[in-house]
C-alpha cells in the first residue's frame, strides 16, 4: 500500500484550559478529497493550521510523505510541499492577478524582488505562473486588479497561489464560503479534478458538496476525533448523526 501523502499524529494544542485539538490523527492519500467537518468550534481550523505550521502543537508529529515537518514553520512546509488556502482570502488586492502568483512564487522560492519586475526574463519561472492562471481559468483576468475580482474570481486566484507552488498535498479552509449556486458548481468542479494533481485535506461546512466530493471524512467534535469513514460510512455513523448531523443525517 503507498505511504500516505500527508500524516498527523497524535497533534494536541491547548489554549489556556481549552483543549482545541487533542490527540488527532488522520492521513491524506495519494488522488484522494479528505473532507474534516465537525460544529462550529470543533477545532477543524486550529487543525489546519498545526499541520502547516502557522501553529506550534504541544504533542504531535506531522509528516510530508517520509519527512517530520517537526520544527518548520509555515514557510519551510509550503516550500516543502504543503500549500493551503485560506478561509478569508489572502490575496494582494492592489496588485493584479498575476503579479499575486509570482509574488507568492518569489515569496517561497527566496528569488530576488526583481524578478517581479522582470518576469518575461525568466520564461520557466512565467510559465509557472501562467499555467497556474490556466488552471483555474484566470487567464483572460491576468492583467485585471485582484481587487476587482469576484468573490469565486478571488478564491480561484487564491487556488491558483498555491498550485504555482507545485505542491504535494493541498489544504483547504472552506473554499466554498460566501460563493452563490454557480460560484459554487464551479469550485466543486475545479476541486473535484484538482484531486488528480495534488490530494486535498478539504474544511467545508457545504455538506453536500462534501457528500459528493471526498472519498474519506474525519468528524471533529469538541477538539477529538469523532470518527473517519467513508461518505456512506459517515452519514450511518449514529455518533457523527447525534453531534453534526442530526437525526435526519
Amino acid at each position: 500500500m503507498a505511504e500516505p501523502v500527508l500524516q498527523a499524529r497524535s497533534l494536541s494544542i491547548s489554549f489556556g484550559a481549552l483543549k482545541a485539538v487533542d490527540d488527532v490523527s488522520l492521513d491524506l492519500k495519494v488522488g484522494e478529497i479528505h473532507a474534516l467537518i465537525g460544529p462550529n468550534g470543533a477545532g477543524k481550523s486550529t487543525l489546519l493550521k498545526l499541520i502547516t505550521g502557522e501553529l506550534s502543537a504541544d504533542s504531535g508529529t506531522v509528516f510530508l510523505g517520509a519527512s517530520s515537518m517537526t520544527g518548520l514553520g509555515a514557510a519551510a512546509r509550503a516550500r516543502a510541499g504543503l500549500a493551503q488556502t485560506f478561509q478569508v482570502s489572502q490575496v494582494a488586492l492592489e496588485h493584479s492577478v498575476r503579479e499575486n502568483v509570482l509574488l507568492a512564487l518569489v515569496g517561497t522560492e527566496h528569488r530576488s524582488f526583481s524578478l517581479f519586475r522582470n518576469i518575461r526574463r525568466d520564461a520557466a519561472f512565467g510559465e509557472r505562473v501562467e499555467a497556474a492562471l490556466r488552471r483555474v481559468n484566470l487567464t483572460d483576468e491576468a492583467d485585471a486588479i485582484a481587487g476587482d475580482l469576484s468573490h469565486g474570481g478571488r478564491r480561484r486566484l487564491e487556488i491558483a497561489l498555491a498550485l504555482a507552488l507545485s505542491p504535494k498535498a493541498l489544504l483547504m479552509d472552506e473554499p466554498l464560503a460566501g460563493l452563490g449556486p454557480d460560484g459554487t458548481v464551479q469550485m466543486t468542479g475545479l476541486l473535484g479534478a484538482l484531486r488528480r494533481e495534488a490530494p486535498i485535506l478539504l474544511v467545508e461546512h457545504d455538506m453536500d458538496a462534501v457528500f459528493r466530493l471526498a472519498d474519506r471524512i474525519s468528524v471533529l467534535d469538541y477538539g477529538r476525533l469523532l470518527a473517519t469513514g467513508t461518505v456512506a460510512e459517515i452519514r450511518a455513523n449514529p455518533d457523527v448523526r447525534a453531534a453534526y448531523l442530526g437525526a435526519s443525517g
